[in-house]
């Protein structure tokens, strides 16, 4: 990532902001996949909280929307584009592992108690 930084940085048309901005997307999708990757392993997603991973997907949302019709830079569109995906991802895991989720966490309860 840091390689891709100093490279777009280093462009006199880009500037360093959008080095930046894709320093900062990719660090972000590699955290949101490694956390699907992990759910899809589990076969259920553990702690993560449904309302949180939905709220950040609608804001997601909703800054794709106030990009458009403020900014119209495509830069910043499609990083909130992105990261709205990586959310709708994980979104998308929260419903389908809900019952498995809840049976998992209801099975480590009872462990913690047995202790």
């Amino acid at each position: 990532m840091f390689v891709l930084f100093r490279l777009v940085s280093s462009c006199p048309d880009f500037g360093g902001k959008v080095g930046l901005a894709m320093l900062v997307l990719g660090l972000s999708l590699k955290v949101m996949m490694i956390q699907a990757v992990k759910n899809f392993q589990n076969g259920h997603t553990g702690q993560l909280s449904g309302m949180t991973v939905n709220l950040l997907f609608l804001g997601g949302l909703a800054r794709i929307f106030t990009s458009i019709q403020e900014t119209g830079d495509p830069m910043i569109i499609f990083t909130f584009m992105v990261a709205s995906l990586a959310n709708g991802v994980l979104a998308a895991q929260v419903l389908y592992y809900r019952k498995e989720t809840a049976r998992a966490l209801l099975e480590a309860k009872k462990k913690k108690k047995a202790n």
